[in-house]
């Protein structure tokens, strides 16, 4: 179980799928210390999402909606289940897909590409993933001036189309990188 750190839900646990390493409530809160107000009212997407902790944080902190991509479907399954036992409701849309299916297709119920439609992305793959594709697929969704946190469990600092990262953060094992497209 993964404790919320802030905002209506806070001290509310939501459960985590076996195999999946969640990020530390030291790390989540300080990415949301990072965004401070921006959180309120934005559009999230919690990618390679998990348990969901990232946009279920961010619903609890103002966020005006949260669309989380898991492609693991007993994964989503638990998901699922978080987002219902903590009540998010129409606040929140679970897409059982990768990350590079949904920049394609989009969300269900709209076909074709999404394009900067978020205001914070959170990026939070398996660290053992190839996952700088998928950074900058999530690039062309996230708003300008918007947020996009891409978790690592090495030091290496990937920079998709030259873009330098605008913060470079590590909590433990958990690097992230935060672009500002």
């Amino acid at each position: 179980m993964v404790r919320l750190t802030g905002g209506a839900w806070r001290g509310r646990r939501i459960e985590v799928p076996g195999g999946i390493r969640p990020t530390t409530e030291l790390a989540r809160k300080a990415a949301f210390d990072i965004l401070g107000e921006a959180i309120r009212g934005a559009r999230v997407l919690d990618a390679c999402a998990g348990s969901g902790a990232y946009g279920l944080e961010a619903l609890s902190r103002g966020a005006a909606r949260a669309t989380f991509v898991e492609k693991d479907r007993k994964v989503a399954r638990i998901l699922r289940g978080n987002v219902e036992r903590l009540g998010a409701g129409e606040r929140a849309r679970v897409e059982e897909m990768s990350v590079a299916r949904f920049s394609l297709k989009g969300e269900r119920g709209r076909e074709g590409p999404l394009l900067a439609c978020f205001d914070v992305a959170f990026h939070d793959p398996p660290f053992e993933a190839e996952s700088e594709s998928d950074v900058q697929l999530l690039l062309s969704l996230v708003s300008p001036g918007g947020w996009l946190f891409h978790e690592r469990g090495d030091d290496e600092v990937y920079c998709p189309l030259g873009l330098e990262p605008a913060d470079r953060r590590r909590y433990g094992t958990t690097r992230f990188l935060v672009f500002r497209p």
